[in-house]
């Protein structure tokens, strides 16, 4: 009798000791951990997971390196996310919905404001030109081309190493050729001052830097 007490209990905590086992394997799985080492999100899968694809470049890669590769040269590329969505059909809902253009046009305005909003020394033909493009809208943006969506699913966990719970994150990458993407900018100053074309590129490059008249 007493044999088989302790083959039970035996038993019993070898069946303990493995779920304990199991949660602690490596999954092998990205994850992302703050700066005091905690995880905060891991990785459980994403949009080629199960075909043994390789994420795409354009989110492994930052922008700049991938405007100058052979693929992208010559073109503006614009990447737009969405976090925390909790059903998968309702992220690529938000894809199917997003305003790029008025993103776009969110951009060209915060570099102009962060160039010459608070500037004392501004002209008046720039200030007029600054005005231009403050008030361009979505319309201004013609060209822009969806290249490609990607979704991850993520385990968000809370500062104690609670679970918080699963969500996507969904990017959609947008392409429009250099030249055109300037031409827009050219054209809303135009349709509001009359700038020359000189003054409208000095302008311009004066925002943008190396950005534009690649």
């Amino acid at each position: 009798m007493k044999k088989l007490i302790h083959a039970a209990a035996y038993l019993l905590i070898i069946l303990s000791v493995i779920p304990a086992i199991l949660g602690c394997k490596t999954t092998g799985t990205a994850v992302a951990k703050t700066a005091g080492g905690k995880v905060y999100k891991e990785e459980l899968d994403h949009k080629y997971k199960s075909n043994d694809k390789q994420k795409p470049d354009w989110i492994t890669q930052n922008k700049r390196t991938l405007e100058a590769s052979d693929m992208y040269r010559g073109y503006k590329l614009y990447v737009y996310e969405s976090e925390k969505e909790k059903d998968l059909e309702l992220a690529r809902l938000w894809i199917k919905n997003h305003s790029a253009p008025s993103e776009v046009v969110r951009e060209i305005k915060a570099f102009v404001e962060n160039k010459f909003g608070s500037d004392p020394n501004i002209s008046k033909d720039e200030r007029k030109m600054y005005d231009a493009v403050r008030g361009m809208a979505a319309g201004n943006i013609a060209g822009l081309v969806r290249e490609d969506d990607y979704w991850v699913l993520n385990r968000y966990y809370d500062a104690n190493g609670k679970v918080e719970g699963d969500y996507y994150t969904v990017y959609v990458l947008y392409s429009i050729p250099q030249n055109l993407w300037e031409k827009n900018l050219k054209q809303a100053i135009k349709d509001k001052t009359s700038a020359t074309d000189d003054e409208i590129d000095n302008f311009l490059k004066g925002v943008f830097a190396d950005d534009f008249g690649k």
